[in-house]
C-alpha cells in the first residue's frame, strides 16, 4: 500500500527503516510512553516480526516519510478484525507538533473507510499522553469510550466511526 499526502509518503515497512527505527525507539521522550529499543539488533528483530505479522493477518504496518528529505520519521501500524481497524503511531520526537502524526493518520482513516469499507477504527494510548489525546479527540475526531487501568498504567480507549 502506498498513500500520499502534501507532504508525506505512507508505504510499507521495510527492513531498510532500522536506523530511523532506532532514532525513534532509542528516544527518551517516545520511551515515556512506550518500550525504548536503543539495540539495532532488537530492532532489527521488531521490524522483521512485523513483516512477518502483517504476511498473515490483514492490515499492515507502514513508515510515514517526510518527501523533502525522504526521511523516515513515523511508523503507523493498522491491524484489522473483521470490520473494524485498530490503529497505533509513534513518530520520532524531532517531528512532533508540526501536524505529522495527525495528516499520516488522517490518511489511513480515509483509506480505511474509503477502500477497505471498515465500520470503525479504534486507538488507545496512555492517559497522560495528552498530545495523542488531542490527536485523537480534536483533530481526527475520535470519540473516548472508556479508560482502562493494566500494566500498571491507565489507557485511554477511543473509536471512529464511518
Amino acid at each position: 500500500m502506498n498513500l500520499t499526502t502534501p507532504r508525506l509518503l505512507i508505504r510499507n515497512l521495510e527492513q531498510s527503516d532500522n536506523l530511523a527505527w532506532l532514532e525513534i525507539f532509542s528516544s527518551k521522550n517516545v520511551a515515556k510512553f512506550l518500550t525504548k529499543v536503543d539495540n539495532i539488533d532488537e530492532i532489527n528483530k521488531l521490524i522483521d516480526k512485523k513483516i512477518e505479522k502483517y504476511k498473515k493477518n490483514p492490515g499492515g504496518n507502514y513508515s510515514v516519510i517526510l518527501k523533502e528529505n525522504n526521511k523516515v520519521i513515523g511508523n503507523i501500524d493498522l491491524k484489522i478484525n473483521g470490520n473494524v481497524g485498530e490503529i497505533g503511531y509513534v513518530f520520532n520526537d524531532k517531528y512532533w507538533c508540526k501536524g505529522y502524526c495527525t495528516e499520516s493518520c488522517r490518511a489511513i482513516i480515509d483509506y480505511c473507510f474509503s477502500e477497505l469499507k471498515l465500520c470503525k477504527i479504534c486507538a488507545d494510548c496512555v492517559k497522560t499522553n495528552f498530545a495523542s489525546i488531542h490527536i485523537l479527540k480534536d483533530k481526527l475526531g475520535f470519540k473516548l469510550i472508556r479508560e482502562e487501568h493494566k500494566y500498571n498504567t491507565t489507557f485511554a480507549f477511543f473509536e471512529l466511526t464511518k
